[in-house]
């Protein structure tokens, strides 16, 4: 597995304490890196490249949903959880738009849940990345076989790889936009 490096954005340093103690009980070799304000954050991505970033969403430089717009703007895929006491359900349906994996509300119950949501977060990256990488191996096999493969539906072709396109002598964009 790989090593944890957690991203914790938040200005209040009770609330840093408290999420970074239920952390590192779970996950006692995560390295835990804390930030007060997002831009120092961004500025630090490359030096400690971090696995997951926990963000509160009032901050002093900015907001949480001005964080997650810079951090596309980057072309980052940094899993991110917003983790707040303030926002209402218009922010946590903006955050999850914008790309944050999660969305918890600061309660006495959401520190100690905070390790579980984690591990849930690693698990969905894990997943989408090996889905990543089974679709590239399916793509290289279809792509490369030498023999026609061809995927018809209702009467219409779908998909034809490229060998199948040599030997009907139809490009590839031709078949896919004629019927069987």
């Amino acid at each position: 597995m790989e090593t944890l490096t957690l991203a914790i954005i938040d200005d209040e340093e009770a609330h840093f304490t408290l999420m970074n103690r239920a952390i590192v009980k779970k996950f006692p070799h995560a390295s835990v890196y804390h930030f007060e304000e997002a831009n120092t954050c961004l500025k630090s991505l490359d030096e400690i490249i971090p696995t997951v970033i926990i963000t509160d969403y009032l901050l002093p430089d900015m907001n949480g949903i001005e964080f997650l717009e810079a951090l596309n703007q980057q072309n980052r895929n940094i899993p991110v959880i917003m983790f707040t006491g303030q926002g209402d359900e218009n922010v946590a349906v903006r955050t999850i738009k914008l790309g944050a994996k999660e969305y918890i509300v600061k309660s006495e119950d959401a520190f100690t849940l905070l390790p579980t949501v984690i591990e849930k977060v690693l698990l969905e990256r894990a997943l989408e990345q090996s889905l990543r990488e089974s679709k590239k191996k399916y793509h290289m096999v279809v792509e490369c076989a030498t023999v026609g493969i061809v995927v018809v539906q209702d009467g219409f072709f779908k998909f034809a790889n490229p060998q199948f396109a040599h030997i009907s002598g139809y490009s590839q964009e031709e078949l896919t936009t004629r019927p069987f």
